[in-house]
Formats: structure tokens, C-alpha cells, sequence
């Protein structure tokens, strides 16, 4: 069963910060919705409503236990890095686990770069919005969420796309997202991205190693990898697939590849077309931070906020932590949250 992530992302006071968006705001309409759909469904379809009660059952205990991390600090005070606490709440079980603490630089956050498949497996036809459209959406999504008050001159970003050409293709060079509205460029090279690579020939293949390596050198470029600074800039990678290597690399190359980029790489899969082996292989340990697979390109919007809630955690940017609910029935729910620094 896929992770459920929960939308959990606002501003507030110039900070990104993950809050719960609001439990009886949620709980309402989906009880609601719930007994309505339930109400005309046929005894054939119980298993469909047992289903949804699951589903409404877990996320609202996933809801509950955002809350309680964000209102009761003598709770999130009791929790240690890495040591999962358990308790029931409305019959689920909920696995709360801190996996990083907030401790922000003074000077640099951290060179990030996105890396986007840009294979023809990811199409660019019918009703909009297609697949391309999401894919750009989300890389784009990524950017605003990164482009804070506080963050100028902290966090840089570079774009690359990658296909089955060696070497792959930069998209925009390691950029300063808030110097003088500088994310623009990220934004214009995301949305130049198109289907259609190699005229006349589209049907372009998945180059999973020629992507690493594109998304390595560009640390080297524009405001890319500090020289010798006073202070730690980790290299972080978001690296979005919708299918595995199909240009002859294993998944020891791949693992190499991964390593050798010498940053934190988050792996994002999208639909059926990309395994957990080669996510696994892509991503940095632990797989529970950066590993996120969904069914499709409309889902991948879906886990953006906890996708950047993760990252946000490795560049010492907040405290993040895991929630898992289970529901009595078994269905289960996973989602992410993050506590901004002081």
C-alpha cells in the first residue's frame, strides 16, 4: 500500500513551517463525504466503504499527532533523535519518531539541486494537465517553498534534466533563490522543459547514472559548491523517476553513481514503472526520509510538503519528524513534519 502524505504546509510569520491544517476542519467534510458515498453504495461495495473508514481513520490520527507535536512542547521535549514513541489514539496506533534536530547556520543553508526525468515515458499529451505539466508543477512548487525571508544568500539551487543522452542535460546553473528575485530563472528553466527532445525521434529512454551525474556537476557551476567556507553547505539532491534504467546500468552502478554525486539524495518514484530496488539505490540512507513513491504525477503534488520537509531537515533547517498511523483495520498513513528552528 502507497504512503498517504498529508498536506500540511503554510507561511506564517515570514517561516515555512508544516502544521496540522486543522482537525475538525478536516474530520468534517470527510465524515461527511464518507457517510454520503457510503449511503449509496450496494452491499457489494462494503469492502469499499470498510476501506474508506480506514483511510478517514488513520489520517485523522495522523492529524491528531501534528497537533500534538506542534501545541504541546513538553511532549516534543520527551522525544529523542532516532527513538520511535508509540501510543493509541481513537484505536490507531501512532509511531511518532524525531529524525533530525533544528540547528540553522548563521551564513549558508545548503546547495540544492532537482533533477527531473525527462524521458518520453513522461508524456506531454492529452487534456492538461499532462504529466509534464505535474512534473513541472512540482519542481516549481519545490522552488517557492524554499524561497523564504530568511534564507537569502543560504540556499542555492541548480536544475538538471536527463533522458538516455550521455552526458544529460543542465537545465539552470546553481542559482541564488533570493538574490533580487533570481528564482525566476529556476522557474523559466523548469518550464521550458518539452516532450520532445530529439526530433523526429521522441521516444527517448531512462539514463538513471547520466542523471546523477548531471545533478553532481552541478554543484561545480554558477554559485554552486563554496570555496572553502567557514561553515557546512551540504550538497542535497531531489531526483524525480517515473522508471527504472533502461540503458544496460545495474544497480551497483547505480548505488556508485549515487555516492559519487557526494550529496544527500531524496528519491522520488512515480507510478508502477520504477522499482522500490532502484529508489532504494538512488536514495541516501535511511529510506524512511528519502524514499517517496506514488501512483502518479497528480500524487506527487500531494507529497511535496513532506518531500520538502525532508530536506529542510537535512540542511539544518528545522527539526522533522515521521508519523505513522495505523488504523484498527490495518491501513496505514505516513506523513512528515517539520518544526522550524527558533
Amino acid at each position: 500500500m502507497k504512503n498517504l502524505f498529508d498536506r500540511l504546509l503554510q507561511r506564517q510569520n515570514g517561516v515555512s513551517m508544516l502544521i496540522v491544517l486543522g482537525f475538525m476542519a478536516l474530520s468534517v467534510p470527510l465524515v461527511t463525504g464518507l457517510l454520503s458515498f457510503s449511503g449509496t453504495l450496494s452491499k457489494d461495495s462494503r469492502t469499499k466503504t470498510a476501506i474508506l473508514q480506514g483511510q478517514y481513520s488513520a489520517q485523522g490520527c495522523t492529524q491528531q499527532a501534528t497537533y500534538k507535536l506542534k501545541t504541546d512542547s513538553s511532549y516534543v521535549a520527551g522525544l529523542t533523535i532516532g527513538v520511535p514513541d508509540v501510543y493509541t489514539f481513537d484505536g490507531c496506533t501512532i509511531t511518532v519518531t524525531q529524525v533530525s534536530a533544528a540547528s540553522v547556520s548563521d551564513v549558508a543553508y545548503a546547495d540544492l539541486v532537482i533533477v527531473l526525468d525527462n524521458s518520453w515515458s513522461i508524456s506531454d499529451w492529452g487534456s492538461p494537465p499532462t504529466e509534464l505539466d505535474l512534473l513541472k508543477q512540482a519542481a516549481n512548487t519545490i522552488v517557492d517553498q524554499f524561497s523564504l525571508p530568511t534564507t537569502e544568500g543560504r540556499v542555492r539551487i541548480g536544475i538538471s534534466r536527463f533522458n538516455d543522452a550521455v552526458p544529460a542535460f543542465p537545465v539552470t546553473d546553481m542559482t541564488d533563490i533570493d538574490d533580487h528575485g533570481a528564482s525566476e530563472l529556476l522557474h523559466d528553466g523548469i518550464n521550458s522543459l518539452s516532450w520532445c527532445i530529439w526530433p523526429p525521434s521522441c521516444y527517448v529512454e531512462t539514463n538513471i547514472v547520466a542523471g546523477l551525474n548531471a545533478g553532481a556537476a552541478q554543484y561545480a557551476t554558477g554559485l554552486g559548491d563554496r570555496v572553502d567556507p567557514p561553515y557546512p553547505v551540504p550538497n542535497l539532491m531531489i531526483f524525480i523517476t517515473d522508471g527504472n534504467d533502461n540503458e544496460g546500468n545495474l544497480l551497483p552502478a547505480i548505488e556508485t553513481a549515487s555516492l559519487a554525486t557526494g550529496a544527500e539524495v531524496f528519491a522520488i518514484g512515480v507510478g508502477s514503472g520504477v522499482s522500490s530496488a532502484t529508489l532504494d539505490a538512488i536514495a541516501t540512507d535511511p529510506n524512511l526520509t528519502h524514499v517517496f513513491d506514488v501512483d502518479d504525477f497528480d500524487e506527487l503534488l500531494d507529497i511535496i510538503d513532506s518531500i520538502v520537509a525532508a530536506v529542510l531537515g537535512s540542511a539544518g533547517m528545522g527539526s522533522v519528524f515521521t508519523i505513522e498511523s495505523v488504523s484498527p483495520d490495518g491501513t496505514v498513513s505516513i506523513s512528515m513534519y517539520m518544526i522550524p528552528p527558533p
